[in-house]
């Protein structure tokens, strides 16, 4: 009976904040409802608001995601500051019932109210974002409520600890572990990994629990207690510096990297602070001049002013126009790397007699044993383009799943070369769609390339497209050129720079 009054004391005391908090959570959510609705029909085709969600990682969800964390400060200045304030806490540590009982019950009461709070905003975000977007895009909405559920209840516990603590040192630190926990996992693109907020939540009960004794001045004497803490910091400062280095670390060091057809092998140009910049190989450095001297398609009118072109190297002779008409290049960010949260990829289909390109109407979800073709203005499967599509990947022996997708996912652009997909299998092949018409090729790749993370297609005149690709973290290669995937490659690069 004494542990029904507590948690009914409880619930009756939080029960005003509970509701006037799902009130804002449901008018937020209207608010949120007609802004979304007006976004998507200002906006044609309504493929760019997907487009922005799985490429751009644009969640127009994420300006709720605040209310998640007040619910925490709300319910627990509302549960325990009355009890400070009027000094009620010492009573409750001396009631005829196991203070680990009273602990348990006043936590269960402010973690259901956090949970009815948050339950509504989960409902009513995954409600409104099923109208316009596609099931893997809900799902995804829900996983970051989800989590954002879990970083509200490790708040709400870290902020009563602070509260209840009597010592001011220490309700300094209670109150920082809260803190920081919330800077750390408030973010965009939740993963498995952040699941060990799970284990901070059942662990924060402690620190609680320790709080409730400093009213009696006691504390938890067991030594697990402040070994754990050491655990928890030592994992804010991992998280925290992965975090760092992985958003927000500037890098002031920037790498040019160029074949040299001399050495038959890559050169690169560091560029350091204070204007200052490093050549050579990965065996020896050297000046500039002998950096120029070795880059002849780089610096070519060094050779022009000097009167040395046409020149031949290795049997082949090179004048102005085809060194020109031949320069390759690629831009690479170890971020691009990153896989995308969701696999949506518009479907471009070009027109042959058109000038421009459209953004398409038409989407597709790479899933775990097939392709899903969307229209976005209905939401709807495109079953006949579905059939098609894996009808496609069944004749070309593609193996499920697909591991990478790489292309140039804009409508600005001259030439639309679709997709490049890497199969379980590690096979290389092209998806395109052209006048209507969906086609699935083979790349060939030489044996010497291994395991290829990123390719980058471009478009230069006389129809070429070269094709390059990043077969390791450090390695660099041409793969292709010309729009028949002919085979010829360069020296793969060994540096360690692009990382």
């Amino acid at each position: 009976m004494l542990n029904r009054a507590i948690f009914k004391k409880e619930w009756l005391k939080l029960r005003w904040a509970t509701l006037a908090l799902c009130t804002i959570a449901v008018c937020s959510a209207i608010y949120f409802w007609f802004n979304l609705d007006f976004t998507f029909k200002s906006i044609e085709p309504e493929s760019m608001m997907w487009y922005r969600f799985a490429q751009l990682e644009d969640k127009p969800y994420a300006r709720l995601a605040p209310l998640f964390l007040l619910s925490a400060f709300v319910i627990a200045a509302a549960q325990f500051l009355p009890e400070i304030i009027r000094n009620r806490v010492r009573i409750l540590t001396h009631l005829p019932c196991k203070l680990r009982t009273i602990v348990g019950h006043h936590l269960f009461a402010g973690s259901l109210s956090i949970l009815t709070i948050s339950s509504v905003m989960t409902l009513a975000i995954v409600g409104i974002i099923s109208q316009y977007y596609p099931n893997e895009i809900v799902l995804i909405s829900a996983k970051d409520c989800f989590f954002w559920t879990l970083l509200a209840l490790a708040l709400y516990l870290g902020l009563s600890a602070a509260i209840l603590e009597r010592n001011l040192w220490r309700k300094s630190f209670k109150l920082l572990l809260p803190v920081l926990l919330s800077l750390l996992y408030f973010k965009n693109r939740y993963t498995g990994h952040d699941l060990i907020l799970i284990a901070l939540i059942l662990w924060l009960t402690l620190p609680v629990y320790d709080s409730f004794l400093s009213v009696k001045v006691q504390r938890i004497k067991s030594l697990i207690y402040p070994f754990s803490i050491g655990i928890v910091c030592l994992l804010i400062v991992g998280v925290g510096t992965t975090r760092y280095q992985q958003e927000y670390r500037h890098f002031f060091e920037k790498y040019y990297l160029f074949y040299s057809p001399i050495l038959n092998d890559f050169i690169y140009q560091k560029n350091s602070q204070g204007h200052q910049f490093i050549y050579g190989t990965q065996h020896e450095t050297f000046d500039r001049q002998e950096y120029e001297r070795l880059l002849p398609f780089v610096y070519w009118k060094n050779l022009d002013i000097q009167g040395k072109l046409p020149f031949t190297i290795a049997d082949q002779h090179y004048d102005k126009q085809r060194i020109k008409a031949a320069r390759l290049s690629l831009q690479y960010r170890p971020a691009g790397l990153k896989a995308k949260e969701v696999a949506l990829y518009p479907l471009f289909n070009p027109i042959s007699h058109a000038g421009v390109i459209p953004f398409p109407e038409e989407v597709f979800a790479v899933k775990h044993n097939k392709i899903v073709i969307y229209d976005c203005e209905t939401i709807q499967v495109k079953q006949r383009l579905t059939e098609q599509i894996n009808t496609l990947l069944l004749e070309h022996k593609v193996q499920f799943p697909i591991g990478t997708m790489w292309g140039k996912i804009t409508n600005m652009k001259p030439f639309d070369w679709g997709y490049f997909l890497k199969d379980n299998s590690g096979e290389l092949f092209n998806l395109r769609r052209g006048d209507n018409t969906l086609s699935i090729n083979t790349v060939p790749v030489p044996k010497y390339v291994g395991d290829i993370v990123h390719i980058q297609a471009t478009m230069i005149v006389r129809s070429t497209m070269p094709l390059f690709s990043i077969n390791s973290i450090n390695h660099l290669s041409t793969l292709y050129s010309n729009n028949r995937y002919g085979c010829f490659a360069h020296s793969i690069l060994k540096y360690k720079i692009l990382a």
